[in-house]
């Protein structure tokens, strides 16, 4: 009886088919909502928010190494000298072209692309796995649906997977092109990081000092390189235009990650609880899949599954009526000797 309750029941209509479609289509967006959009766990899997956090978080750490993890330590401020130098022009002392500061800027937001767009990819092949294997279990009874619902997935995400594309593209041409920030923590790490510029003097005028120093936030740098350049403008120029290239960088880094992180969070949530059962109910119950009137087909192996255990339960019904007349007739034997 427990191996016949567990196979799925008989249908017998197209309505009764599109109801339960439904149930099992909402059963499977619970389960996605459960595994992809809160904390909660499954203790045998590895889903969950700590699954697509750990991708987020990876993600974060990629790209907190991005800008200075290709710049040699012993070139400490030569690319920005070289800039100054090269747009040195008719200008106010001790002031810094903006310019010089857009380009070293745009050149670092270049590549972010690259690592952003794999991330984007990674990310929604890991959403499309998730959702194909939900679906999967949900509608194990049913897999005459699961070709055509595996199309609408992967067509769905393939389009989520375009947009999120174009959006990050934006995104990245948006900080190429302007530059403005209105968190107090840019000026705030500008003062801290220029309060080396003191001991970046001494080891620049003293050299018996050890040309070594340390930066927050950047290492250990070699500035006897710098030397050349005491007692010029354009060397303290370019220790302030590094600082504040630096302070600015990560208030971009934080905002780019903070921003492509909650844009894919809202996608994955429209996916779940709208998009995915709008693409789903139109393709299954369309007119050329027609779901409701292939879930009526019950599958042979189920077929055939059912009638063996109707039969075994037919003759453990018999063999129960054939005992019991035993019993009954050992019963009568027993009151007729008594008597």
């Amino acid at each position: 009886m427990d191996e016949l309750s567990k196979l799925p029941d008989t249908i017998t209509s197209v309505v009764e088919a599109s109801a339960l479609f439904g149930r099992i289509l909402g059963k499977a967006q619970e389960f996605l909502n459960k595994i992809l959009l809160t904390e909660e766990i499954d203790k045998n899997e590895m889903h969950s928010m700590s699954r697509l956090t750990k991708i987020i978080y990876g993600y974060s750490h990629d790209m907190q190494g991005k800008g200075s993890q290709n710049e040699a330590k012993n070139m400490f401020l030569l690319e920005e000298i070289i800039l100054l130098e090269e747009m040195k022009g008719i200008e106010l002392p001790d002031f810094l072209p903006r310019a010089a500061f857009r380009i070293l800027l745009e050149k670092k937001v270049k590549g972010l692309s690259f690592t952003t767009l794999e991330f984007i990819h990674n990310m929604w092949a890991y959403i499309e796995d998730e959702v194909i294997s939900v679906l999967t279990k949900h509608f194990v009874n049913y897999p005459q649906l699961l070709p055509s619902m595996m199309w609408a997935v992967q067509n769905l995400v393939a389009m989520e997977r375009k947009q999120s594309e174009v959006w990050v593209l934006d995104v990245v041409e948006m900080e190429r092109k302007t530059d403005y920030t209105c968190s107090p923590d840019y000026l705030a790490l500008w003062k801290k990081l220029m309060a080396h510029h003191k001991v970046f003097v001494e080891i620049l005028e003293d050299e018996s000092k050890t040309a070594n120093m340390a930066i927050d936030g950047y290492g250990n740098v070699d500035v006897s390189h710098l030397r050349s350049w005491t007692g010029t403008a354009v060397v303290h120029e370019a220790f302030d235009l590094k600082m504040r290239l630096m302070s600015y960088w990560k208030i971009v880094l934080q905002r780019f990650v903070d921003c492509v992180a909650l844009h894919l969070l809202f996608c994955i949530r429209n996916l779940v609880n709208k998009d995915l059962e709008v693409e789903i109910t139109k393709v299954v119950l369309g007119p050329e899949v027609k779901g409701p009137e292939r879930m009526l087909e019950e599958l042979p192996a189920v077929a055939e599954k059912r009638k063996k255990l109707k039969h075994s339960i037919a003759l453990l019904e018999e063999s129960k009526d054939a005992l019991a007349q035993i019993d009954n007739d050992i019963a009568g034997i027993r009151m007729g000797q008594v008597v």
